[in-house]
């Protein structure tokens, strides 16, 4: 039976520990393998790629910008998971330049509404936390099934 981790990424053995989730001890953490991170497991090579491209998405994810948000999303607001009711942008520049004279608009203001009615402007490029979840099924269907070798055998 294959080890998957919780997203459903294929796991293999730590070949650093033996699956003990040890190795050797040091001041800082210990005994805990680096292999592993003390999970005994790690993502298999021919996943890894594929899970690194998960992660990635899975933080961008997590990490909008406020001009990014959608109606809906719940984000954290003074340690508080609040749920997003309205966007508007605004026509108040929150930052600009001047090149060669001529003074350009570079981002504006957004004014998020809360379902606790709470009001809040951002500039739309400051980076929120949003609870977020992301679908890993295309990304395991991007992970090649290791050939499988043949065993010749002889006379």
């Amino acid at each position: 039976m294959e080890t998957i981790n919780k997203y459903g990424f294929p796991l293999e053995v730590c070949g650093r520990c033996h699956g003990t989730g040890n190795y050797s001890y040091n001041e800082v953490d210990g005994t805990t393998c680096y292999g592993c991170s003390g999970s005994g497991f790690k993502i298999t090579k021919s996943a890894q790629k594929a899970y690194d491209a998960f992660l990635t998405a899975y933080k961008k994810a997590q990490r909008p910008q406020v001009k990014d948000l959608q109606v809906g999303d719940y984000i954290a607001r003074k340690n508080v998971w609040c749920r997003v009711a309205r966007i508007i942008k605004t026509d108040e520049v929150s930052s600009w330049s001047v090149v060669d004279g001529v003074e350009r608009i570079s981002t504006y203001f957004y004014e998020v509404e809360f379902d606790n009615s709470e009001v809040r402007t951002f500039p739309e490029n400051q980076l929120v936390k949003r609870k977020a979840t992301l679908d890993p099924t295309p990304f395991l269907a991007s992970i090649k099934s290791p050939k499988k070798s043949k065993v010749q055998e002889e006379d």
